[in-house]
This record gives structure tokens, C-alpha cells and sequence, in this order.
């Protein structure tokens, strides 16, 4: 399952590494994509920690 996941970010990666043309559009994409994922993943954390306890 994990090794899975990482094909399919890998892939996602490279597909945007060919779709955007400059280094800093895709390192801010990257940028962008990791803090919204970061933000959901605190959001869930908070929620399950209420629902676990």
C-alpha cells in the first residue's frame, strides 16, 4: 500500500516536473501543495483526537 502511494506521488511529480517549465513554479506548487496537506492533516489530527479520546 505505502509503495503504492509513493509510484502514484512520483508520478504526479514527474508529470508536473514536465508540465511546468521553470524549477520555481514546481518548487512552489510543491511549496503550496505540502503546507495545504500539512494544514488537512493537522485539521484531522485535531478532529480525531477529539473522537479517539
Amino acid at each position: 500500500m505505502r509503495k503504492r502511494t509513493d509510484k502514484v506521488g512520483l508520478r504526479i511529480f514527474i508529470h508536473a516536473f514536465r508540465s511546468h517549465r521553470s524549477m520555481v513554479e514546481l518548487l512552489a506548487v510543491c511549496i503550496t501543495a505540502n503546507s495545504v496537506l500539512l494544514n488537512l492533516f493537522l485539521e484531522l489530527g485535531e478532529v480525531n483526537k477529539y473522537v479517539v479520546f
